[in-house]
């Protein structure tokens, strides 16, 4: 098990590879039909988006949570 203090990175990891692996088979089921060749290039999308989105999760949260905190009071 991981360190209870891991919680929130934990969370953001998670939440961003479930959307990423959403958003990437809705934009190859726009620009590509599906064939043979459907699922690997899903897959590759997925992969490519989970590389970008997990760091700027990651990087982007901590001042959206301030934010969020600030905003609502």
């Amino acid at each position: 098990m991981l360190a209870p203090r891991l919680r929130p990175a934990v969370f953001i990891v998670l939440l961003t590879v479930a959307l990423a692996f959403l958003l990437s088979l809705a934009m190859t089921v726009l620009h590509h039909r599906i064939d043979a060749w459907f699922i690997t290039r899903w897959m590759r999308g997925w992969a490519i988006c989970s590389i970008i989105a997990i760091p700027s999760a990651l990087l982007i949260a901590p001042p959206l949570r301030a934010l969020a905190d600030r905003l609502c009071r």
